[in-house]
Parts: C-alpha cells; sequence; structure tokens
C-alpha cells in the first residue's frame, strides 16, 4: 500500500495493476497509467510504482491513460529527477499542468477560510450570507474581499471552483449531467455556462480538445555522468548501453551492468541516446538489482532524499566521442 499523507504525489506504473482510493472515488490503474495522487490518496495493490516528483498543485485524485510506450520516458524523468533533483521535465509536466487555472485564494484570512471550505467541498450549497454568518461579517464585507483578493465575486469565484472539479471528473469519464450535481450545478446547463465562462468550451468539447493532444512519448537524449568529490555513484543500467571512461582506459556497459563512479577521479559514464541509467544506494552495489526493488526502495523514502550520496551532475548534451589515450 503506498499512502500519499503529507502532499499530493505523482506515480508512474510500470507494471501490474492497483487501485488509486481517494475520499470520493476509486480508479482503477494498470501498467501505462501516470498517477496523480492527492493528499490522503491510498494505492493499494500489485504493481510496481515510480514516485515522481512535482510542484503542480493537483485537484483530482486521477490517472492518465498513456500506455506502455510511455515506459522509458518516464523511468528516464524517475533517474533525472534522482540524480540532479530537477523538477518534472517540460514533456511531462504539460501532462500534468492544469489546462484551467482555479482562482487564486483571498488574502484575508475568514475570506480565505471560506474558500478553502469551498475547495474541498464545491458541492456545497451554503449561501453568502451564511459563510459571513459563520465568519462573524457582513455579506457585504465578505463579498468585498472575494472581489479585492480574487477579482471574482463570490458567486462567480465559487462557480470557478466548481468548474475545476468538474474537469477532474470529467477525466474520468463520467456523465455531464452527474458531474453537474456532484460539483452543485443544479442543472446541466448551469455547469455548461460556467465552463463556458472559465474555459472558453464546452465541458463536452474540454474532453474532446483534451483526447487529440499529441501523446507521443519524447525521445530519451543522451546523457553523461561524472564523478562527485568524496562519494561513490554507482549505477545500473536499466536499458541501452554506455561507455565507462577514466585516463587511459574505456569500457562498454549494457542493460543489466552495474557501473561504479569513483570518488575523486576523472570517471565518466556516457549513456547513449535511448538509454537509461538508474542510480542505486551504495548498499545495493554487489547485489541483484531490478526496477522493481528500486521502485519499492523509493516509495519507501517517499518523503526523504531516495539515496543517502553525493549525487553526480548530469549534462543532457552531446558529449566528446573522442577517448582519451
Amino acid at each position: 500500500m503506498i499512502a500519499s499523507e503529507r502532499s499530493n504525489t505523482l506515480h508512474w506504473c510500470v507494471e501490474g495493476h492497483a487501485t488509486l482510493i481517494s475520499p470520493d472515488s476509486l480508479v482503477p490503474v494498470r501498467a501505462g497509467d501516470l498517477v496523480l495522487a492527492t493528499q490522503g490518496c491510498v494505492i493499494e495493490g500489485e504493481a510496481t510504482l515510480l514516485p515522481l516528483k512535482t510542484q503542480h498543485e493537483i485537484f483530482q485524485a486521477r490517472r492518465i491513460r498513456l500506455g506502455k510506450s510511455w515506459n522509458d520516458a518516464m523511468v528516464y524523468e524517475f533517474s533525472r529527477q534522482q540524480l540532479v533533483h530537477h523538477e518534472l521535465s517540460q514533456s511531462i509536466a504539460n501532462l500534468v499542468r492544469p489546462k484551467f487555472s482555479a482562482p487564486r485564494l483571498p488574502q484575508d484570512p475568514k475570506a480565505k477560510t471560506v474558500a478553502e471550505y469551498l475547495r474541498k467541498h464545491p458541492a456545497s450549497q451554503k449561501s453568502l450570507e451564511k459563510f459571513a454568518q459563520e465568519q462573524h461579517i457582513s455579506a457585504r464585507t465578505l463579498q468585498r474581499h472575494f472581489l479585492q483578493g480574487t477579482g471574482l465575486v463570490f458567486s462567480e469565484w465559487r462557480a470557478a471552483c466548481r468548474v475545476q472539479a468538474a474537469i477532474g471528473l470529467l477525466e474520468h469519464r463520467i456523465p455531464v449531467q452527474e458531474i453537474a450535481r456532484r460539483v452543485g450545478f443544479q442543472a446541466t446547463s448551469s455547469l455548461n455556462r460556467a465552463f463556458q465562462r472559465h474555459t472558453g468550451c464546452t465541458p463536452v468539447a474540454y474532453v474532446a480538445q483534451a483526447a487529440t493532444h499529441n501523446l507521443t512519448p519524447p525521445p530519451v537524449p543522451k546523457s553523461t555522468i561524472f564523478a562527485r568529490s568524496q562519494t561513490d555513484v554507482v549505477m545500473w543500467m536499466y536499458e541501452g548501453s554506455a561507455t565507462v571512461t577514466t585516463p587511459g582506459y574505456c569500457r562498454f556497459v549494457t542493460k543489466g551492468d552495474t557501473v561504479t563512479i569513483p570518488a575523486g577521479t576523472d570517471t565518466r559514464l556516457d549513456v547513449a541516446a535511448g538509454s537509461i541509467a538508474l542510480p542505486i544506494p551504495l548498499a545495493h552495489a554487489d547485489g541483484c538489482m531490478s526496477l522493481e526493488l528500486i521502485a519499492t526502495l523509493a516509495q519507501r523514502a517517499v518523503a526523504e532524499p531516495l539515496f543517502q550520496i553525493a549525487l553526480p551532475e548530469v549534462r543532457e548534451e552531446q558529449f566528446s566521442e573522442e577517448v582519451p589515450q
């Protein structure tokens, strides 16, 4: 079981099947799915899942069906993040980034409390007056705080919040009529009008546009991994080939090989385009390695650095093919 207790998380399903459990939905997960888990979600099942870091807000627990053709791109993304602590690469971030920006929260503490409640409970039918009464201010004052802090009056801010919630449900292929009810609109026509105002299209058109996005996986680039000054680095070849180079020596490595880059040396690992090398803990340098084991170690340490080592520099660029003699 994987719990997303502290923050929103991403997971790439390499193989197997699982279920993403959120407070309001059960989402089946299979190999080739990118899982977006909100805080409080749990993932249960027999699956190999690689965690990925993201700074993008996730408003709705869901999965994006990309297919197994994306596996190398996602495993490379995992390796890239472990090596250099990067945020998601642009091509992956485009999959996760909301196509609709959620309305910003008001700055006033009482208005912000109301807004945060509505984000969690978009279907709430509480009136402006009721919220104002609970916050011990007048409805006029609460309205002013919303307008000054967000640029939207209370009713329009709530409509935008409901549109955001509706987008997450649309990705689960739930009927529009049911979505309208779940997010608090009294009629499908009300959802359609709000959707038009805040996204420029209807819910049906929004889904159609999303389905036509180019979902071709990005190619895995060549990369070079250098030694660190104080700590050895161990790399495991998950896919393809690479060349280990030190002054006066060159060695070719392929899938399944393990390479140690000694600290304080001029050793480097040149990984060919389309190939993937994964960093592994020093304690596992001499053991039998697999992607499943790496995923297990990563999930155990989501809240901490995966490898307690000084991580190597990586360059995704053309490296000189000349081998030192």
